[in-house]
């Protein structure tokens, strides 16, 4: 095996020159090139050169420009190798583009001096393609001016400053808030701390912390004080950002004036409504009271009088017994069921009149039972009729057993009063549950009623049904009372000639399951 030659300073020069990845090289005073580097070489060689052109023995500055009798007319490259050269200035450096057809690159020229005692005796240049980090600058500075457009159109404040307040971006969304201009934003003069009053302090100390906690505060409310005095409310976030070594605080600062502004006319508008309420709540209890009052009034001074005449009729009725015409005898039936008829009002009058009794008792109350008895006590009625009935299961309610019987006795008499003209009468009573509520239904097959006047049943004193059916229109409206009074509520639909169903919705006791009549 063949020992390699001796190792020569100039061999050790050539190689240290090699392994540079910088097209590098040596030039004297003159311009004339004494050494260059593989990397200098390839470069020269894949752009068209040649050694002649560009390599050893080349003058570097006819490459460059020949240098011209001021240095002030000199091509830059030129100007500053001679500047080194002659010792005007301590190194030279320079970025430049150099592209080619089918690429984009830069490259950093460096020229530093070359000393043998006090004296320059060359000048090594080196060029180093710095393309990748040209592109990421360029492709920083477009994604810089992409944010800042989107920024800037944003009406969203967005900040960017230290932990002492001093901010050193801020969109113009935020610069039209606060009335500065971004001269003086770039000036310095604009801190964010300084525009919070006080007493609004507390809650950008509490918002730091969190960041410094765990990167982000939650949104919080405060108040920036302007130049001028006014005060803007705004809505703020901070999250803590950092680079450079430096950290930083971002914000987000929403302008609220326009959502107080709406707040405060809701405020108003709702105060001028609950007065309103108010008066008008109280002018109808006024009215409920004076109606309430008119019906005792019509109820107590009429009984005695209807008694009266009633009582008389019948006596008289019963004296002259076997000398009255059949005619006659029935007009003194009529004289009587008219008098039943005017006693029956005057009787749902007080009822109607009564003062409003305590809230009813909230206590378990099985609906199955509730109805038998009701059933029970509307016996008369349905004597002599073919009436079927149909109960489903029912459920358990929370309500006030009195209330609700009367509740149920008007419903069911309702049902067999439209349904007198009906061969056979069917009347079905069901209940379904649903959340915490349930809901008694009662249908029947008598007459019914339009659907768009379903609304005008629970009417007090309103009548679909003329005097073809006997009633005052009261008896319903006490339905809805009690429904209320139970925190319920009572509907009803209806068909012509095809018939009627009633709804009473009442709270659901506990445990409260539909289950069978006893």
């Amino acid at each position: 095996m063949t020992s390699p030659p001796p190792l020569t300073t100039a061999a050790l020069f050539q190689a240290t020159l090699d392994a540079l990845s910088a097209h590098v090289a040596v030039v004297e005073p003159s311009g004339q090139v004494v050494a260059v580097n593989r990397a200098w070489a390839q470069f020269c060689t894949d752009n068209g050169g040649s050694e002649t052109s560009c390599g050893v023995g080349s003058n570097y500055l006819a490459v460059c420009g020949d240098a011209p009798e001021t240095l002030e007319d000199a091509p830059v490259m030129t100007r500053g190798l001679l500047e080194v050269l002659r010792g005007e200035r301590p190194d030279f450096a320079l970025t430049y583009p150099c592209h080619a057809p089918h690429e984009r690159r830069w490259f950093r020229a460096r020229i530093v001096p070359v000393r043998y005692g006090p004296a320059i005796t060359h000048a090594v240049v080196s060029h180093e393609n710095i393309t990748e980090r040209e592109l990421g600058q360029v492709a920083l500075q477009e994604s810089e001016a992409r944010f800042e457009a989107l920024a800037d159109i944003t009406p969203v404040g967005i900040v960017v400053g230290d932990m002492e307040g001093r901010l050193e971006y801020a969109n113009d969304a935020y610069l039209r808030l606060v009335g500065f201009s971004r001269s003086e934003l770039e000036a310095g003069t604009l801190n964010w701390l300084t525009l919070t009053p006080p007493e609004w302090r507390h809650t950008d100390e509490r918002a730091a912390a969190q960041v410094t906690a765990r990167g982000l505060s939650d949104s919080y409310e405060k108040e920036y004080v302007l130049r001028d005095g006014r005060r803007v409310p705004v809505m703020l976030a901070l999250a803590r950002s950092g680079w450079d070594g430096h950290e930083r605080l971002c914000g987000y600062v929403l302008d609220l004036t326009e959502r107080k502004e709406i707040e405060g006319a809701l405020r108003n508008l709702n105060t001028r409504l609950e007065a309103l309420v108010e008066e008008r709540t109280g002018e109808l209890i006024d009215l409920n009271v004076e109606l309430r009052g008119y019906a005792g009034a019509v109820s107590r001074d009429l009984q005695a009088p209807v008694t009266r005449i009633m009582s008389l009729s019948r006596l008289l009725h019963m004296r002259l017994h076997g000398t009255l015409e059949a005619r006659e005898d029935l007009q003194f039936e009529h004289l009587r069921a008219e008098g039943q008829r005017v006693a029956g009002l005057l009787e749902d009058l007080k009822v109607f009149a009564q003062e409003p009794r305590p809230a009813p008792l909230r206590a378990p109350l099985p609906l199955g039972p509730l109805v038998l008895q009701v059933r029970s006590d509307l016996e008369a009625l349905s004597r002599g009729r073919r009436i079927e009935w149909s109960v489903g299961d029912l459920p358990t309610v929370f309500g006030d057993h009195l209330r609700l019987r009367h509740a149920l006795t008007q419903l069911l008499h309702n049902a067999l009063k439209f349904t007198r003209h009906r061969p056979v009468a069917h009347i079905e009573i069901g209940a379904h549950i649903e959340g915490h509520q349930a809901t008694l239904r009662i249908q029947d097959n008598g007459v019914g009623f339009p659907a768009e006047q379903a609304a005008e049943l629970f009417q007090v004193f309103r009548r679909l049904h003329g005097e073809q059916f006997e009633g005052a229109g009261v008896g319903l409206a006490n339905v809805r009372r009690i429904a209320r009074q139970h925190g319920g509520q009572v509907w009803a639909q209806g068909e012509p000639d095809v018939g009627a169903t009633f709804f009473l919705a009442l709270p659901l006791a506990p445990g409260g399951v539909l289950s069978s009549d006893p």
